[in-house]
């Protein structure tokens, strides 16, 4: 892991209400996958994932170009 002192003026803008996707693993079921929004901050979304007691992934979303949605990989557990 490289680590790097940033100037915080160099981000042109900042989300304070990102929408989050979770996809978990079900055992013989593939992959359910859930897009959660209103979220308080992103501890409240790993809480209810824990709470499924299933193997997921979290992502945040973040738009881009021409109204596409890209995401992020944030956790894996």
């Amino acid at each position: 892991m490289k680590q790097n002192p940033i100037d915080p003026r160099n981000a042109s803008a900042e989300d304070q209400n990102p929408n989050y996707r979770v996809h978990f693993t079900e055992p013989d079921a593939g992959v359910d996958e859930w897009r959660l929004t209103e979220v308080e901050n992103v501890l409240e979304v790993i809480a209810w994932a824990d709470a499924r007691k299933l193997p997921y992934q979290l992502f945040v979303e973040w738009p881009h170009v021409r109204g596409e949605v890209h995401i992020s990989l944030l956790l894996e557990r």
